[in-house]
């Protein structure tokens, strides 16, 4: 589709993914993407590279009604070994307590990051399975994805109203989210307000649904001269391409790279136990090469158990401790051979002058 739009010279704007090949500008000049949903595989392979976190473990709750879930899962974990992770990934059902308690006893072996594909009331169980098991006291991490944290796409939060709120609410202190949608942009229920509104009304008027791409070719071209004679769709293309679009009225700012694919924001959120909710600590930036991001902290203040920073993947001493036992092992022997040492010298120093 897009090389025949190309071919013909016609503007062509899809709420789909670009790869690599459609990206390049001499083949598909003509091509926009606007999809606000980010690459979840460079997304979490760029985040995991920033953290150093070489050594994860991936759990997709079979139980999961959405098939997003699956599908990013299966992104995710062939994506994985080529930006240089090693992974342990399962599917089970986190409905059932032993299922849970094996899978936790295998993640306790392997990582100390969970990373996690399913819905709220899966991660919940899991969360309370890892109070009763000790491990979430700041050791280990329960990392979700999702799209936007929201009613609409899965509300992550400990507030149920039930009898074991106040234990999930300790355990969330052990929970980070990771948002594929711009929170900012999409997430506020001024703008989700708005959007609705523009939407409506667009379709009662032209019977389609107003994106951001149409204000923006609207506000591309609100200057005098209009559009030159012929055929536009490179030039519209050009004309939205590598730009900054400010305050659009259907999702605030709204930038476009220069191959002609949106570039997204994506945020880590972490517990803020005094608000009693996930709140973003970490801003992830499409910088418009493929698949990169740059991260950058909003705030300074304590996000992970009174500290400022996220633990490592690995013990330092080790998944079962060895490390340090053994250079305990190590110092002490050490110790041991310099007192035999000196007691000889003194003993024969005795001999000699005594």
């Amino acid at each position: 589709m897009s090389d025949l739009a190309g071919n013909y010279n016609v503007l062509l704007i899809t709420s789909g993914g670009a790869d690599r090949l459609i990206r390049d500008r001499q083949r598909c000049p003509t091509f926009l993407s606007t999809t606000p949903y980010a690459s979840a595989p460079a997304v979490v392979c760029s985040l995991l590279k920033a953290q150093n976190w070489t050594t994860i473990f991936a759990g997709l709750d079979s139980q999961a009604k959405a098939t997003y879930h699956q599908y990013v899962f299966n992104q995710i974990t062939t994506k994985l070994m080529d930006c240089g992770v090693t992974f342990t990934a399962t599917i089970a059902p986190f409905s059932d307590g032993s299922s849970i308690r094996k899978v936790l006893n295998e993640f306790n072996l392997k990582s100390r990051v969970f990373l996690y594909f399913g819905e709220p009331p899966g991660l919940r169980s899991i969360l309370i399975a890892a109070a009763g098991s000790l491990m979430t006291n700041g050791d280990h991490v329960y990392l979700a994805v999702c799209q936007l944290n929201t009613e609409r796409f899965g509300y992550f939060t400990w507030q149920l109203h039930a009898k074991d709120d106040e234990e999930v609410k300790t355990a969330y202190g052990s929970v980070l989210l990771l948002s594929l949608m711009d929170e900012e942009l999409y997430g506020s229920q001024s703008i989700r307000s708005l959007s609705q509104e523009w939407a409506d009304t667009y379709h009662s008027i032209y019977n389609k649904t107003l994106q951001s791409s149409d204000m923006a070719l609207m506000e591309a071209f609100s200057g005098p001269g209009g559009l030159s004679a012929g055929d536009n769709g490179a030039m519209l293309a050009d004309a939205i391409r590598n730009r900054t679009f400010l305050h659009l009225q259907t999702g605030g700012t709204w930038r476009m790279g220069s191959y002609g694919n949106v570039l997204h924001t994506v945020q880590l959120a972490s517990f803020d136990a005094e608000e009693g909710q996930l709140k973003g600590f970490l801003r992830g930036s499409e910088t418009g090469i493929f698949e990169d991001y740059s991260w950058t902290r909003t705030h300074s203040r304590p996000i992970w158990f009174g500290g400022k920073t996220l633990p490592p993947c690995l013990p330092l001493c080790g998944l079962d401790g060895a490390a340090c036992h053994s250079d305990k092992n190590w110092r002490v022997e050490i110790a041991v051979a310099v007192l035999l040492t000196l007691a000889g010298v003194l003993a024969i120093l005795s001999r000699l002058y005594w």
